[in-house]
């Protein structure tokens, strides 16, 4: 399931985005467990959809963009 890294492939410059869970507009929080890059350099936050049980991608844009999450969004 983990993907090793080559030497030739840079390492991605903001680890930082994986330490904070995002809310998106519909109130769903995304916990980001993984990044990857494409053929176009672009890269792409892995994340972790709780209750639809489903891991999707974001652009790392669109992921920054997002406010994080706080203990306040768990909340019912």
């Amino acid at each position: 399931m983990s993907e090793e890294r080559t030497e030739e492939e840079p390492r991605y410059p903001n680890r930082g985005v994986l330490r904070f869970d995002r809310l998106r507009e519909d109130g769903e929080i995304l916990h980001p467990y993984s990044i990857r890059r494409d053929e176009s350099v672009e890269w792409f936050i892995r994340v972790l959809l709780l209750f639809p049980r489903t891991y999707p991608e974001i652009r790392e844009r669109g992921s920054i963009a997002l406010p994080r999450a706080t203990e306040a969004n768990t909340t019912l």
